[in-house]
């Protein structure tokens, strides 16, 4: 994504916002402060045949809400902007971190609900 586009800028801000502190190890209750980032560059990676069922997906929805969908509060920080002519579906930005072999096989088979937690 181009360094002048509004939406790498938008990107940015959500992912640096989104930065929480976190355990300092696995097992432990010791929480270590949130880390400060830098976005240095981003890339789009997309899996078409998933877009497309995502688009579906979210047609459907816009066919049954009709209207704008209730906001939820924990999350307005990654609230996905929409424009003034557009039903706010609630969409949100969310985050996931991974190797590149993991990545590819998202992009290519989807998240597996059953390998969460494994990176951890």
């Amino acid at each position: 994504v181009p360094s002048t586009s509004p939406l790498r800028r938008l990107i940015a801000r959500l992912f640096t916002s989104s930065v929480t502190s976190h355990r300092r190890n696995f097992r432990t209750a010791d929480f270590c402060e949130p880390p400060v980032l830098e976005v240095l560059n981003i890339r789009s990676v997309v899996a078409p045949r998933l877009l497309q069922f995502y688009l579906a997906d979210r047609d459907d929805i816009f066919g049954k809400r009709g209207r704008s969908c209730t906001p939820v509060p924990c999350l307005e920080h990654l609230h996905l902007p929409c424009d003034r002519f557009s039903v706010d579906l609630n969409e949100h930005l969310l985050f996931h971190g991974a190797t590149a072999d993991v990545i590819a096989e998202i992009c290519r088979a989807g998240f597996d609900p059953r390998r969460g937690g494994e990176g951890v």
